[in-house]
């Protein structure tokens, strides 16, 4: 009979790979997880709570879904936030006001982009339309003292090179150079992309530029450009087949790449432009499965922004009320990015401001991603869970008799910790209060004790647990209201039994 023996593990930087749904969970290996609700990766590569969303807007939005959101940089140094909901177009951020004019509006998929003094609005089957400031309010481009040609119905918009760009079907036309209404004259044009794929047709979702190359995103192919600041001699640099884009608004330029939406998950341009048609490239590789069964359930448009300032890129999944976040700060080693995902989270769209402000499409305005840690006032709940595992070389028996969470930040909060034996869903769990409580609560697990230590800032909360079995998981879960949160480290102190 083999003596017991002490185990202590330390899992320090818990979660620091963030959440993988993808592979088998006895494959994984220390740093991800298998549930990461309301994290982030934050800059330290901890896992973290993420901020929380307050109202921006308090008045004028009444109804109003936000859908796009789009801020104009003027000549003067001043901005004009815009945002589209409820078929109107509307600008300010405390105060929505309606600028639509009435133009005859059915729907809020625009694509807003800007050259020079004027804010230009595309989207399918609606006449384009442009907000000049010296005007100061929306009309039609055709209504334009200076329109010259025939303006597109385009599905998608771009302002690059010094022209504007839309696309319809598989043609994608040019504006004049400086000119976004002049579309028959001077050097403005169009090119047919039936002649690129005369026995594969396909549809233009999406238009971006990268340096200095104009890259069209279809259905199922990627056309790239050189040469486009002269677009009537630019010609092919590359050909990506079998990879495309569905999806307009998950379309995200960060500067250093194009990240982008395609039926195998969120790929970066740089990397798909290196493999062509290989799948390996996908950014959301660990969640894979999981997304792209979001995507293909959402009732709405899914849409994604990128945040310079928090370091991540976020799609949204309105329907749902969920989006997944990844982390845009260091790849892991197979290029795939640190993802968490966010829950109660009814939001349509993001974008950040010039000011660094991330402002979020909400049900009744614009919100932004707020640092009071709260939502609406309200709090809500970060969730960690790791995959099973051994934790010795040999297949023994593990009696685990305490569990303690290092954590940075935090205030009163209701936390629990659950843990689970040999792959069973069917958790244990130990609820109690976080420090400033006068004193520990005890949940639905029998023998739970919290004991807390540590100086200000952190602290080290500890459970005791029990149960035996031949892998082991543990999950930790807090209520966030008003402070930020890391977990910095999981200690399990266990004794073994007999070898399997």
């Amino acid at each position: 009979m083999r003596s017991k023996q002490q185990l202590a593990v330390a899992q320090v930087n818990p979660g620091q790979f963030g959440l993988n749904t993808q592979d088998a969970p006895r494959l994984l290996p220390d740093g991800f997880l298998t549930k990461a609700d309301n994290c982030i990766i934050d800059k330290q590569g901890r896992i973290a709570a993420r901020k929380g969303r307050e109202y921006t807007t308090t008045s004028g939005g009444t109804s109003s879904a936000i859908e796009a959101i789009f801020e104009a940089e003027w000549d003067d140094g001043t901005t004009t936030m815009f945002s589209v909901g409820a078929n109107k177009v509307y600008t300010g951020t405390t105060t929505l006001t309606d600028v639509t004019n009435g133009q005859t509006i059915t729907d809020n998929a625009w694509q807003i982009v800007q050259l020079q003094e004027i804010v230009y609005f595309f989207q399918s089957g609606h006449a384009p339309l442009q907000y000049d400031k010296g005007v100061g309010t929306l009309e039609l481009v055709t209504a334009h003292s200076n329109y010259v040609g025939t303006v597109a119905q385009g599905t998608c918009a771009l302002s690059a090179f010094g022209r504007l760009w839309t696309a319809k079907d598989d043609t994608v036309y040019w504006s004049d150079l400086l000119n976004g209404v002049n579309w028959g004259g001077g050097t403005s044009g169009s090119i047919d992309l039936s002649t690129v794929f005369p026995q594969d047709k396909d549809t233009v979702t999406g238009l971006a530029s990268h340096n200095d190359f104009l890259v069209i995103f279809l259905t199922r192919n990627i056309l790239i450009y050189r040469e486009a600041d002269s677009p009537a001699t630019m010609s092919i640099q590359d050909v990506v087949s079998n990879i495309g884009c569905q999806h307009r608004d998950t379309i995200i330029n960060t500067g250093q790449d194009i990240i982008f939406l395609d039926k195998t998950g969120v790929r970066s341009l740089g990397r798909t432009i290196q493999e062509k048609s290989s799948p390996i490239g996908s950014i959301s590789r660990n969640v894979n499965t999981d997304l792209i069964y979001w995507v293909d359930n959402e009732a709405d448009p899914v849409r994604a922004a990128y945040s310079r300032t928090n370091r991540f890129v976020v799609y949204f999944f309105p329907t749902a009320e969920i989006a997944y976040v990844f982390d845009v700060q260091q790849p892991l080693q197979d290029g795939s990015w640190r993802a968490t995902r966010w829950s109660n989270w009814p939001i349509n769209c993001g974008y950040e401001a010039i000011d660094g402000t991330f402002y979020l499409g909400a049900v009744n305005g614009l919100q932004h991603y707020s640092g009071l840690y709260t939502d609406e006032g309200g709090s809500f709940d970060m969730t960690i869970r790791a995959p099973h595992k051994q934790y010795t070389e040999q297949m023994v028996l593990l009696i685990p008799k305490t569990l303690s969470v290092v954590i940075e930040g935090g205030n009163v909060n209701s936390s629990q910790v659950e843990w689970s034996f040999d792959y069973n869903e069917g958790y244990k769990t130990v609820t109690y209060t976080t420090p400033g409580a006068t004193q520990a609560e005890f949940g639905t697990a029998e023998f739970g004790v919290a004991q807390f230590s540590g100086g200000a800032g952190n602290s080290r909360q500890r459970v005791n647990i029990f149960g035996s079995g031949l892998s082991l998981s543990y999950g930790w879960q807090t209520s966030i209201n008003g402070t930020e949160l890391a977990v910095q480290e999981v200690d399990i102190h266990m004794i073994t039994g007999r070898v399997y």
